[in-house]
């Protein structure tokens, strides 16, 4: 997880000044409080209560911005995080937060995350996020939706308009999708979407195909 970079200063500040032979009282304690501060929001940053709540048909959380820039500071696009509820799964599940435009980001919760971590929308949960460091920008796609897309043109050709960004998000979502049941599920609304009908996926309202 990235410091913001005063913190960071700090904490270099912390280090280098080890290696002196020769500082005063006063900076010691001075570099031991920084150090302590940095360990307290690196603590609050990483972990923190909160409830599921529901945005049209998508359960979310919401993260604040001072959590968000924790994470990754100044972070406005789509931000890669893995993320644990109630301490599940060990390796956190990796996820994009999607940014709500003032700051801070709507972190969803598949079906997937919940039924591992056994929670429901309105529970009240533990969430640990860290920046997912081994972010790729480009997942495959895979073969289910690839045939989904070749047997409906408009789809297929909405599909092809759409920003490379909501491109990379959509797939980096279809990757985690596991059980035939929800990747049948998903791909049914996101047909749907890319055929030009009104509705939400991947919590934002479509219409005309994006």
């Amino acid at each position: 997880m990235a410091l913001p970079p005063h913190l960071r200063d700090c904490f270099t500040l912390f280090l280098c000044s080890c290696s002196l032979k020769h500082h005063s009282q006063a900076d010691i304690n001075y570099l031991v409080c920084s150090l302590a501060f940095i360990l307290v929001v690196i603590c609050m940053a990483a972990s923190f209560n909160a409830v599921i709540k529901i945005r049209g048909i998508n359960p979310f959380i919401l993260v604040s911005t001072s959590r968000a820039n924790a994470v990754k500071p100044g972070w406005r696009k789509p931000l890669p995080v893995r993320v644990r509820l109630n301490g599940k799964p060990a390796n956190g599940w990796r996820i994009n937060m999607m940014p709500v435009g003032n700051g801070s980001f709507y972190l969803y919760l598949h079906g997937d995350v919940r039924k591992a971590s056994g929670t429901a929308v309105g529970d009240r949960v533990r969430v640990e996020i860290d920046f997912d460091a081994s972010y790729r920008p480009q997942h495959p796609m895979p073969g289910w939706f690839k045939q989904a897309l070749a047997a409906n043109p408009r789809a297929k050709k909405n599909w092809a308009a759409l920003i490379p960004s909501r491109k990379k998000e959509i797939l980096r979502y279809f990757s985690h999708l596991r059980s035939p049941d929800a990747r049948a599920r998903n791909l049914a609304r996101a047909l749907h979407a890319l055929s030009g009908n009104a509705g939400r996926f991947m919590g934002r309202s479509w219409n005309s195909g994006s």
